[in-house]
């Protein structure tokens, strides 16, 4: 069954304009390079031009998703559609 994730993280250092990100799934996700960025939040704030590609197999690259320079503390809402659940019931390494 495809899923949708949230991914919410605060975060420990300032970020400067134009920084990129980096998303690693763990291995237990069997089709994380179908995955399709739904909305990416700073603050309050949705960046609408944040785009999210694949870097290799279980890594994506999000970009111009930093249009302004962000304060430590910031969280982070990173939404993710077509993500298929992983196909045990044990935990799963932290994304």
């Amino acid at each position: 069954v495809n899923s949708t994730y949230t991914i919410t993280a605060q975060i420990r250092n300032p970020l400067p304009a134009g920084s990129s990100l980096t998303l690693t799934f763990p291995s237990d996700f069997p089709n994380a390079n179908n995955a399709v960025l739904a909305s990416f939040t700073s603050g309050s704030t949705l960046i609408a031009s944040c785009t999210m590609s694949p870097i290799t197999n279980m890594n994506f690259s999000l970009t111009n998703c930093v249009p302004n320079s962000l304060p430590a503390s910031t969280t982070l809402k990173i939404v993710i559609n077509n993500i298929l659940n992983p196909l045990s019931t044990k935990p799963t390494a932290p994304l």
